[in-house]
């Protein structure tokens, strides 16, 4: 215990006769030794007063109090040793309302579009030269806009191209097929004009349901015996729709005095030997050339009237005739098929014609 320092402490304002000893132990620590037991009160025990030091030179540090309670200040200084008042991005708070905009950092920064470094605003500011680069936003509402060029070559074979090019070479072929010309309205009008001279002229296929002739037939009031002609040469004129064109008789219609049998015989000329009314119908053997069928009319056909007037009617005949190449009529011969008059020296003849070409 030689090198061990003993200090005496004994309560504030105390003159007990029992000190209480702070033994230095020599090693950095303290015992406190006493004989008898001594109860401390707070305020007992006073320590002097504390010293903040520079750690290299030992220069004492000011400490100041502020305020009610004692508390310490503390100065900030920077490098030049003044002191520092204004810290981060400002001195004053900034209240942003709901729904209104602020800007956050810079805006200006310049696009980065290739892998170097940059800011947030930057990086995107370059997505959107990019974007705005590659899909060319130029369209304003209700404007037009051309999407790629326009002057590509038309593909009509199994090649590569783009979609302009296939789009052009449809339209190359189709126009090919159906032969379009363009031209102005007078000049086609022209042409029309031209190339339709006056006259019954077709253009295309036209097709009448509806085309009825009506031939009058004067007829002898008396006696016809079998094979006989009635009313001799019957011609239909305008039966087709061009010289040498075809058509369907669809019907045949007879009105007379006497429900009498006849057969109607088509050609598309007159017979070598043309017959007169109730001569007997005589055939050369080059008038099978010239042949285009029989519709028969019986006495089944017609339907009499109130006056004794009868009316045959065959329908549904479907016989196609087809013009000489120099007119458009169709020839026919009444024959008798049975010995009787036809109490009249009139019938109405109807045929009715449907255009095939």
């Amino acid at each position: 215990m030689a090198n061990q320092r003993a200090f005496l402490i004994g309560p504030k304002g105390s003159n007990s006769k029992d000190p209480i000893r702070l033994v230095d132990n020599g090693d950095g620590t303290f015992s406190i030794a006493t004989s008898t037991s001594v109860v401390l009160t707070p305020g007992d025990i006073e320590i002097g007063a504390v010293e903040i030091k520079n750690a290299i030179d030992d220069t004492r540090a000011a400490v100041e109090a502020r305020g009610s309670k004692g508390a310490l200040a503390v100065e900030i200084l920077d490098a030049a040793g003044n002191q520092i008042v204004t810290f981060g991005g400002g001195s004053t708070a900034a209240t942003i309302a709901d729904g209104a905009d602020v800007a956050q950092g810079a805006t200006t920064g310049a696009a980065v579009i290739t892998d170097v470094n940059g800011t947030i605003q930057q990086y995107l500011r370059g997505l959107v030269k990019l974007i705005a680069a590659k899909i060319n936003i130029k369209i304003a509402d209700g404007e037009d806009s051309t999407e790629g060029i326009t002057t590509g070559a038309a593909v009509v074979t199994d090649a590569n191209g783009t979609l302009q090019g296939y789009l052009r070479g449809l339209v190359k072929l189709i126009a090919a097929k159906i032969n379009i010309a363009t031209v102005d309205t007078v000049t086609a009008i022209t042409a029309i004009t031209n190339a339709l001279p006056a006259g019954t002229n077709a253009i295309g296929t036209v097709r009448s349901s509806g085309l009825s002739v009506t031939v009058t037939l004067t007829v002898t009031n008396g006696a016809y015996t079998v094979a006989d002609v009635v009313g001799g040469l019957i011609t239909f004129a305008n039966a087709v729709s061009a010289n040498g064109k075809h058509a369907i008789v669809n019907s045949v219609k007879l009105a007379g005095v006497v429900a009498i049998p006849y057969e109607l015989w088509f050609f598309n000329a007159n017979i070598a030997t043309p017959c007169a009314d109730n001569a007997v119908f005589g055939l050369a053997a080059g008038d099978g050339a010239i042949f285009l069928g029989v519709v028969p009319i019986s006495a089944a056909d017609y339907n009499a009237a109130q006056t004794a007037f009868n009316n045959a009617t065959v329908r549904g005949v479907g016989l196609e005739v087809k013009a000489n190449v120099a007119t458009t009529s169709i020839y026919a011969y009444l024959k008798a098929t049975a010995v009787t008059s036809p109490a009249t020296t009139t019938l109405y003849l109807t045929v009715d014609f449907e255009y095939v070409d």
